[in-house]
């Protein structure tokens, strides 16, 4: 026997640049954290993870780029 399916709730009310702000900084806390850990990164193979950071916070700042625009059409 067949549940009947509930209607979709609504959609939250988001702010996405607060959201994509807040990852950003996260992004580039991290960035500078394994920066100050970059020799042990790179003695023990690891050094992507900062490299990954930078990217995850070069992209974020896109992503804020491509959300504003968004917004102002």
């Amino acid at each position: 026997m067949a549940r009947p399916m509930r209607a979709a709730p609504q959609p939250l009310p988001v702010n996405a640049n607060r959201v994509i702000i807040a990852g950003t900084a996260l992004w580039f806390v991290a960035f500078l954290v394994l920066l100050v850990l970059s020799g042990r990164l790179a003695e023990s193979g690891h050094l992507v993870w900062l490299w990954t950071t930078l990217a995850g916070w070069v992209l974020g700042l896109l992503g804020l780029f491509v959300a504003t625009r968004q917004q102002r059409r």
